[in-house]
């Protein structure tokens, strides 16, 4: 168990949740701004290499799922389910963060106002065996929302532990659909723990309302 290749490098990363409270938070836009300067603020940290955030942490166990659909691919028919695939909502650094790898295509930029997501090699077999699924679009949530491109690809991280098998994963920036509560990812230049008086602080800056929780390094 301890050498399996778990997909991402957990080595001198800090993460701490952090949830805005709905009432002071309400709207899509205005937990948008709270992440962008707690972005700002964190990647300002001395001893910070990449600040990023995370809806779901890899090897937490517990994970987050959504029907969506691919486009130029058939309906459901009657009685089918919808194609699912667990999903995170990450900022564009999560990748260099976590040493997470492309393994076709990139990842999206900072901000990039065009809707583009990035999957998982799982993913990608499953739906587009044997193709290329970079430049192909799939509608997240399924219903009437936007489009979005798939720009990269990534290998199999473990979300449900080093034994669980590859599922379909698919990463979205967190400015088209930000998540209620994020985790807050450091990768530092040196002991992780050090930074999680200053990674308080700075989320404090932003909002003293607003605590940093469970905050530990994924080492551990």
């Amino acid at each position: 168990l301890q050498r399996s290749d778990l997909g991402f490098d957990p080595a001198n990363v800090l993460a701490g949740f952090v949830l805005p409270p709905p009432a002071k938070y309400p709207s899509p836009e205005s937990r948008v701004a709270f992440y962008d300067q707690v972005l700002e603020r964190a990647q300002a940290l001395p001893g910070v290499e990449t600040a990023a955030l995370t809806s779901v942490l890899p090897l937490v166990g517990g994970d987050s799922d959504m029907d969506f659909q691919v486009e130029g691919a058939p309906p459901p028919k009657p009685g089918e389910e919808s194609p699912v695939t667990w999903y995170r909502v990450v900022s564009a650094g999560y990748f260099k963060a976590m040493g997470i790898i492309p393994t076709r295509g990139r990842v999206f930029a900072a901000k990039e106002p065009a809707p583009e997501v990035v999957i998982n090699e799982a993913l990608a077999r499953k739906h587009w065996p044997g193709q290329d699924p970079v430049g192909r679009r799939v509608r997240a949530g399924g219903g009437d929302g936007p489009w979005f491109t798939v720009v990269g690809t990534v290998g199999e991280v473990k979300h449900q532990g080093p034994r669980a098998a590859a599922r379909g994963q698919m990463f979205i920036p967190y400015w088209h659909v930000p998540e209620p509560g994020v985790n807050v990812v450091l990768k530092t230049t040196g002991a992780p723990e050090r930074l999680t008086r200053p990674l308080k602080d700075a989320v404090a800056q932003v909002d003293p309302d607003v605590p940093v929780s469970r905050t530990a390094p994924m080492a551990q």
